[in-house]
């Protein structure tokens, strides 16, 4: 089983006190990403796929698309001139915005006049160092398009972006709603096969805790920990987000999105019930180790005593024979060294079988 790389510690946020709400100023780190532009334009009988290079151009493109749903991809958030003019086109709403582009936020919805927010946490678990890395993505809904905020490049939606390929597909018939909740599905099944990776380590690691537990057993134990609790900050407060967007008052969500959306909302049960298991039967892991290591203590200061129990009577001849008194009429018999080893012998025998008997040993 691979080991659990050393986990950097995460850089926390920088807040800066007394600035408006609303105000366009990154508190976390900047992935160095200037921003880029992904447009997909679609109806159920047409597809387009273009890069939009700069922010003059996106107004432009964007008024050309009337007839058509949009799906706005930005990758990178560092450009905050990217970002307003991207805010200035789709008329959203400024707290949204600054929520998007400060990637530490829970996963939430919002509602505003005419669009809303969804926010949520994508995760990839990274097969070579077991690790999980965690992106934020935000949503924008609106009438007719859907805007999404990515950090970085890389991103779990490929399956949806083939469906909206297939001209006959579903996907091309609904609307941008439908698009959002696609896109949320994805990310959330992502979550099962996460945790269906801890799940098969963990157990993994459990026999191996049996057979012969090492301080690396409890380094990973500690890892899955951190690795559960990174999955509970993303997919509880999910719940109430989906919970919150089924309610949705904007009117932006039909009725056929609000039924698959239900659906999301039963898969997070689902992953929450299976989380809360495998963060039980992980505490519970710790306890076997530390049961083991006890148990495998106890074996070796058992089979200590035992070694000095028998010792002891051997300790207790050889002293005896080994004062320096005149008169031990022990000490000039012909054969009494030999005498005195039989003896030590037999004793240690006896001893033996008297433990093995009474499963000492």
């Amino acid at each position: 089983m691979s080991n659990h790389p050393r986990r950097r510690k995460k850089k926390r946020s920088k807040r800066q006190v007394g600035l408006p709400p609303g105000s366009l100023v990154r508190r976390v780190e900047g992935t160095g990403i200037e921003g880029k532009i992904q447009l997909i334009s679609y109806s159920q009988t047409e597809i387009e796929e273009e890069s939009i290079e700069s922010k003059e151009s996106l107004q432009a493109v964007i008024q050309q698309k009337n007839d058509l749903s949009v799906w706005l991809n930005i990758i990178g958030l560092d450009n905050i001139k990217l970002i307003e003019e991207v805010g200035k086109t789709f008329t959203i709403h400024p707290l949204l915005l600054e929520d998007a582009i400060n990637t530490d936020q829970r996963p939430k919805y919002d509602e505003y006049e005419d669009h809303l927010g969804f926010t949520l946490k994508m995760l990839n678990l990274e097969k070579e160092s077991n690790s999980i890395q965690e992106e934020q993505i935000t949503f924008v809904l609106g009438n007719g398009f859907l805007v999404s905020f990515q950090e970085r490049e890389g991103d779990v939606f490929d399956p949806v972006r083939q469906r909206l390929e297939n001209a006959g597909g579903r996907i091309r018939a609904q609307g941008p709603d439908y698009l959002m909740y696609a896109l949320i599905d994805v990310v959330v099944d992502h979550y099962f096969l996460i945790l269906e990776d801890i799940g098969d380590r963990i157990d993994q690691l459990e026999d191996l805790v049996f057979e012969e537990p090492t301080e690396a057993h409890l380094k990973q134990i500690q890892e899955f920990k951190y690795d559960i609790l990174l999955l509970r900050r993303s997919i509880f407060p999910l719940r109430d987000a989906v919970s919150r967007i089924q309610h949705d008052a904007t009117g932006l969500i039909s009725e056929t999105t609000r039924r698959y959306l239900n659906d999301v909302y039963d898969h997070i049960i689902q992953l929450i019930e299976i989380l809360e298991s495998l963060r039980e039967i992980n505490s519970g892991l710790k306890d076997i180790y530390m049961s083991s290591v006890s148990y495998q203590m106890n074996k070796v200061v058992q089979l200590l005593t035992i070694i000095s129990t028998i010792f002891i009577p051997l300790t207790f001849i050889a002293g005896v024979y080994g004062m320096n008194f005149t008169y031990m009429p022990e000490l000039e018999w012909r054969n009494g060294y030999f005498i005195i080893l039989g003896v030590m012998a037999a004793l240690v025998l006896w001893m033996i079988f008297f433990f093995r008997r009474k499963k000492w040993l």
